[in-house]
């Protein structure tokens, strides 16, 4: 669900864009754009995602640490793909995360664990400024083609920036656990 909701804010977002032109393809550059390793890489990091989920390599820990190149390493074990899945998750799927993750959400703290389903819980609204203040900033020079940089900052500062508060209403209650 959540892979599919960015999908549709990507497209909203390319659609009327002046810097589409007739021989770009939207669903290749949707599809290079919301690639799971890219958003494991840029937004899951970003996000602390690694440090919150239960996954380990299918590698041993000795092979690991041989390793040169952490980052291609980190892209090899999965951990990017894993996090890029829970990227998508938290958007709009089933998940279950330590609430330092709503730190990016602008919701309330406490320390229970919550379920962080944007889509479900919050609605399309809130999801579609997730999506455009906190996931889409992170893959501009990325993943994103830099044709349409401006577009996408336009849209994040239209939305209230990257520190915004997401939530239209700011007393809107959350559900907890």
């Amino acid at each position: 669900m959540g892979r599919r909701v960015m999908e549709s804010y990507l497209l909203l977002l390319l659609t009327p864009s002046p810097s589409l032109k007739k021989t770009h393809i939207p669903d290749e550059i949707i599809s290079r754009t919301l690639n799971p390793y890219s958003l494991g890489e840029f937004v899951g990091s970003k996000w602390g995602l690694g440090r919150t989920m239960r996954w380990t390599p299918a590698i041993k820990a000795n092979v690991l640490s041989k390793e040169a190149d952490q980052r291609e390493m980190l892209r090899n074990v999965g951990l990017y793909k894993v996090q890029g899945d829970a990227v998508s998750a938290v958007v709009g799927g089933w998940c279950l995360f330590p609430v330092s993750t709503y730190a990016l959400f602008s919701l309330p703290r406490n320390r229970s664990r919550l379920f962080i389903v944007i889509f479900f819980l919050q609605g399309a609204s809130v999801a579609h400024r997730l999506f455009h203040a906190r996931i889409l900033p992170l893959l501009v020079n990325r993943s994103l083609p830099k044709e349409f940089t401006i577009d996408a900052q336009e849209a994040c500062q239209r939305l209230g920036g990257e520190k915004g508060n997401l939530l239209l209403d700011p007393s809107t209650p959350i559900v907890e656990e």
